[in-house]
Order: C-alpha cells, then sequence, then structure tokens
C-alpha cells in the first residue's frame, strides 16, 4: 500500500492507495496514530484508491477509531479526530459487510446507531455470517480474506517461538478457572477469536524442535499440513465415494503403497484410514475379537478374551479393551528385555498358559517403535510362534498380530 500525508487547511489527510492487508496494515497504524490528539488538528482517511481491504485492516481501522475516542477531547473545534473521508466501492462493501459503516462513516468516531433503528435485515446479517466462513463458490475477495485469516493467526503463532522446544510460555494450567468458563455474551470478531485460538498453543511442545526429547512424534510436512486445511474446509465424508470422490481413491492408493512395502498382495490386503495411534490398536482388537469369536459384530460376546502385549506397549491396548468391553484386565503384558522388545521366550510361555488354562487370545500386539521406549518386537518371530502354537493346540482360529507401527513403520 502507497500512503501520503498532506495537509490541507485544518486538517490532515492521509492518502491510501493499493491493498490494506495484513502486510500494510502496521504501516498505517504507524502513520495514523502519531497525527491523532495532536496538532494535526482532525484527520480524514481517503480511501477512494484502495481496491482490497482484509480482516487485517479492518482490525487496524478498529484500532485506529479507538486512538481516536481517546484522543477526542483534543480536536479542535470538537470535530471528529479521526474519519473516513472518501471510500472505494470496493472498501465501502467490505466495511458494510463488516457492520462498520454506521461507526466509521464521514464525520463519525465510534458513534452509536441513529434513533429508531430497530435492527438489520436478515440479508445483510448472513452476509456478515457467510464471512466467516470459506466461500463455498469462487469468490476473489472472500478468498483473499481466507488466505489473510490464516496468514494472521500463522504470524501469531510464530511470534510464539524462540530457542527453546515449546511455543511461547510454559505455565501452571488453571483447570478450576477453565470450569469456570461460560459463553460470552457478546460475540467477538473472527480476528480475535483466530488471535484467541493461536494462545491456546503457549507452552506446546514442538515435536519437530532438535531439542525436543519427550516423546516420540513426528514433525509434520507442509504437504501434509496443506492436506489437512483443504480437508478441514471441505469435510469429506469416506464412508461413500458419493461424498468424498477421489479421496476415496486416496484411501486404496496409499493401503496399496504400504501394502507393497512389506510384501503383501494390495489386491487381498486393505487398510483404512483413522484417527491415528489409537484407532487402529481399537481396529487390530476389533479384528483380533472377530477372528476369535466368529459374528461377535453382531451377536456380541459370548466369553471372555485375551489381549497380549509386552510391558512398555502402548496404553492404547487397555484403551481399546475397555472400549470394546472386553474389559482392561483382560490385557497381558509380557516382560521385555534390555533394549525394550519383547522377550521372546516370556512371551511363548505367557501364551502356553494362557491356552492351557483355555483363554481365547484374541489379539497379540508387536510393538514397532511407537512409544517413548522405542521397543522394536521381533514380529516374524511372533506370527511363527502365533501359528505353532494355533497348530498344536488345535485352535480353531488364529490369534490376530497386529504390528502397532504408527511411528515405527520403517522397521516392519
Amino acid at each position: 500500500m502507497r500512503i501520503k500525508v498532506e495537509r490541507r487547511g485544518g486538517r490532515t489527510v492521509v492518502i491510501c492507495a493499493g491493498r490494506l492487508d495484513a502486510e500494510s496494515a502496521p504501516g498505517l497504524e504507524e502513520a495514523v496514530k502519531p497525527l491523532l490528539g495532536g496538532e494535526s488538528g482532525p484527520v480524514a482517511l481517503d480511501f477512494s484508491a484502495v481496491d482490497y481491504l482484509s480482516s487485517a485492516g479492518i482490525r487496524a481501522l478498529l484500532f485506529l477509531f479507538k486512538e481516536a475516542g481517546r484522543t477526542a477531547g483534543k480536536a479542535r473545534g470538537g470535530a471528529a479526530p479521526l474519519r473516513l473521508a472518501s471510500l472505494s466501492e470496493r472498501a465501502e462493501e467490505t466495511l458494510r459487510l463488516a457492520g462498520m459503516l454506521e461507526m466509521a462513516g464521514p464525520g463519525s468516531c465510534g458513534a452509536a446507531p441513529a434513533a429508531g433503528h430497530t435492527g438489520q435485515h436478515w440479508s445483510a446479517v448472513m452476509d456478515k455470517v457467510r464471512r466467516l466462513f470459506p466461500a463455498p463458490v469462487s469468490d476473489a475477495a472472500r478468498d483473499r480474506e481466507f488466505v489473510d485469516a490464516i496468514a494472521m493467526g500463522l504470524e501469531r503463532i510464530d511470534a510464539l517461538k524462540t530457542r527453546r522446544p515449546y511455543l511461547g510460555i510454559r505455565a501452571p494450567l488453571d483447570y478450576e478457572q477453565a470450569q469456570a468458563a461460560a459463553t460470552p455474551e457478546r460475540m467477538v470478531r473472527a480476528e480475535d477469536a483466530i488471535t484467541e485460538a493461536a494462545e491456546y498453543l503457549n507452552g506446546m511442545v514442538i515435536w519437530g524442535h532438535p531439542h525436543t526429547m519427550e516423546n516420540v512424534g513426528p514433525p509434520p510436512s507442509i504437504p501434509s499440513i496443506a492436506g489437512n486445511l483443504f480437508c478441514s474446509i471441505y469435510n469429506p465424508n469416506l464412508v461413500s465415494d458419493e461424498t468424498s470422490q477421489r479421496l476415496s481413491l486416496a484411501e486404496v492408493e496409499v493401503s496399496a503403497m504400504c501394502g507393497r512395502l512389506i510384501g503383501y498382495d494390495p489386491k487381498v490386503s486393505t487398510g483404512v484410514f483413522t484417527y491415528g495411534g489409537s484407532g487402529t490398536i481399537l481396529y487390530g482388537v476389533k479384528l483380533g475379537v472377530e477372528k476369535a469369536q466368529a459374528g461377535a459384530f453382531r451377536k456380541g460376546l459370548n466369553g471372555p478374551m485375551k489381549l497380549v502385549c509386552s510391558d512398555v506397549a502402548h496404553s492404547a491396548s487397555i484403551t481399546a479393551a475397555g472400549w470394546l468391553g472386553l474389559g482392561a484386565d483382560s490385557v497381558v503384558t509380557v516382560a521385555t528385555d534390555s533394549d525394550n522388545s519383547m522377550g521372546l521366550q516370556e512371551l511363548e510361555d505367557t501364551l502356553r498358559r494362557l491356552l492351557e488354562n483355555g483363554e481365547r487370545v484374541a489379539y497379540i500386539v508387536a510393538t514397532m517403535g511407537s512409544t517413548d521406549a522405542f521397543g522394536v518386537d521381533n514380529v516374524g518371530f511372533i506370527v511363527r510362534l502365533r501359528d505353532r502354537l494355533a497348530a498344536e493346540y488345535h485352535l480353531d482360529y488364529k490369534p490376530h498380530v497386529h504390528a502397532d507401527a504408527e511411528i515405527g513403520r520403517a522397521h516392519v
């Protein structure tokens, strides 16, 4: 944006041309704020050549009008210390949709609505509401506003970055204060909501930071972030290809790629997108239950089952056992060796004891580097042991072997 300041009689005119967005808004604030309440007299903003006004630009205007309100007593002759003298068609439309024309109209500074004002027509309200959502059809102006809003949030988060392996400041969490939270009486602007959302990342561990040793966590890549953003905008439903279209193909393609990496035939193997490690283990336990008791999905469980994992396996197995009605006590842990891998003799002894007691073993999990212990179990041995014991004990099923490789998949 180009900004030019001129003295015209007893007032100052700030002439603006170009885009008032996140990049240029600070420059406008720096140019106008020193002029308010001083010897410059009333200040008029000439926006006749402003061809784009983003949410960041609106925020800058709100800031300047608030500053002008605090200096109103210093203005000569009682004139408004700040006003919009001229507006381009695009700037006027943006301010109208934002509900700012009455506040920032010529000659006013925070003026109240005119007497007899009884509210707005629903269509005007809908225009404001639509501005809070990405445009469902191509709309260059609203698309730029959306991009600017995301950029503003990223700038706020970027301001929290330091050399430390976490964002902002780590402070004790006050859960009692959180429980006292109530829905605000008045709505806030989208810009304020984005800023407030960014504040919730204060103290957050940065998993990809070179000094982070808190847990094993993969850093997000820029393409994966963009993919998540796309899905957040359009919310595809993978239940059917009618509601997800080519994203249904992506699920099959990723499953085929993963299958080939570990030697599976993608024509007879399959996979699904789910919500992380806990979701994959839930699927694994459920598959084991179906193998150990065919028809459990429809008829329910007709007896107890056991789940076997190492003593450093992820706690999601306990969670899944509780969710599926097996009970946390159904999880049996096996001692690990010095490298945090499951003891192979201990595993065989445990399985023999369970089978000799008449227990049905639904699920054996091999941890593949997916916890902070970073144990990597011998999945090949586990499968061969499973097959040998199933034959030896004449089982009418084979316990399901699940490789928990959400993070340590390279070790499979």
